[in-house]
């Protein structure tokens, strides 16, 4: 039946559905992530990296039978979230990948690739008040961990002090600490941030 049919499709905008403004009337899981903008008829949907491979065969499958691309798409783009670890920090990089479609039936595409910083803090003083106190744990720790080893020392007992598992767990935990802020600290002052996410 075509009504019912016409009940479970989105206006994409581009006339397929001669129905306007009307809201889905049964949300079916492949089509949960899709929306139609309010403005210049922008249809989008979004295919999420923790669905398994069946949803996104079913989403795409959904909207090809229906259309969404026609003779009146003028482009389609198409835009990811990647995490980049081979230039050095990881960092977030949006992938956008543009199709224009033209009136004599010609195909082009652009692509454009950008880093997302992250944001430290979000403004408040818990973040900062939160490093200074796992600084300030971490310098006590190493006052506590150097006093030990320096009284093992004067009792000439430092190479069985250090060779103690418990000992010797605590110290990796302290130079790891202290290498994680001065890497944290030069990271940030050769990093200059040209987008915030």
């Amino acid at each position: 039946n075509r009504e019912d049919l016409d009940s479970e499709v989105p206006n994409c905008g581009s006339g397929a559905n001669t129905h306007q403004n009307r809201e889905l009337s049964l949300l079916r899981p492949e089509i949960g992530g899709a929306r139609v903008e309010d403005t210049g008829g922008t249809f989008q949907f979004w295919l999420y990296p923790g669905n398994q491979y069946h949803v996104f065969q079913d989403t795409l499958t959904y909207f090809q039978k229906r259309q969404w691309i026609d003779d009146g798409t003028r482009s389609l783009e198409i835009r990811m979230y990647l995490l980049n670890c081979e230039m050095g920090r990881p960092r977030i990089m949006q992938v956008t990948i543009t199709f224009e479609f033209s009136d004599v039936g010609s195909i082009f595409y652009a692509r454009d690739v950008q880093t997302l910083f992250l944001k430290n803090y979000d403004g408040s003083v818990w973040g900062p008040l939160a490093d200074a106190l796992w600084v300030a744990m971490l310098v006590l720790t190493t006052i506590f961990r150097c006093k030990l080893a320096w009284k093992a020392f004067m009792q000439v007992e430092l190479f069985e002090h250090l060779t103690m598992l418990d000992n010797a767990s605590e110290w990796a935990i302290v130079l790891i600490g202290w290498v994680n802020c001065f890497w944290l600290m030069h990271a940030e002052e050769g990093s200059e941030p040209a987008k915030v996410l």
